[in-house]
């Protein structure tokens, strides 16, 4: 399905996931990935809220 679409995963409304195509430009995935965090975000509390639910 993945190779027909991109596929969205989600956990309590929130986007937690996205699968694309294995033929997509890695590069292009790589900067999709910047300002996705915000600059106050704390890691090792995404961690244990993570883990925990």
């Amino acid at each position: 399905m993945v190779n027909e679409q991109e596929i969205y995963i989600t956990k309590n409304g929130k986007l937690v996931a996205k699968l694309v195509p294995p033929t997509r430009d890695k590069v292009e995935i790589a900067k999709s990935l910047f300002g996705i965090l915000p600059a106050d975000s704390d890691l090792e509390a995404a961690k244990k809220e993570r883990f925990e639910a």
